[in-house]
């Protein structure tokens, strides 16, 4: 690996050229063990959901008709807590990059 010239020319392009424009697109955010705990309960059924649903308006099977379903079925499912989770811990990131 260490002499293959190929490896060489890829690892130079990939820092000249891709990382100074890579940035992750969320902080390094950290969670509370309480706000881990609910992430852990709420986050995989949500993942499920969106990702069947989101298969079903693409192919058609579910008519964007049915958006606002969609949304009190996320809802439901505490999407609105996932969201106040990461609000607080986006928080807590920003007051300490001050």
């Amino acid at each position: 690996k260490e002499d293959n010239p190929t490896i060489h020319l890829i690892e130079k392009w990939i820092s000249d050229e891709l990382v100074p424009y890579a940035k992750l697109p969320l902080p390094d955010v950290h969670y509370t063990t309480e706000e881990q705990d609910q992430i852990n309960q709420l986050q995989p059924d949500i993942d499920k959901y969106i990702e069947q649903m989101e298969a079903k308006f693409v192919k058609g099977d579910e008519s964007f008709n049915n958006w606002d379903k969609f949304v009190k079925t996320l809802n439901n499912l505490g999407v609105d807590k996932l969201v106040k989770i990461n609000q607080a811990a986006y928080d807590r990131y920003e007051k300490a990059a001050k």
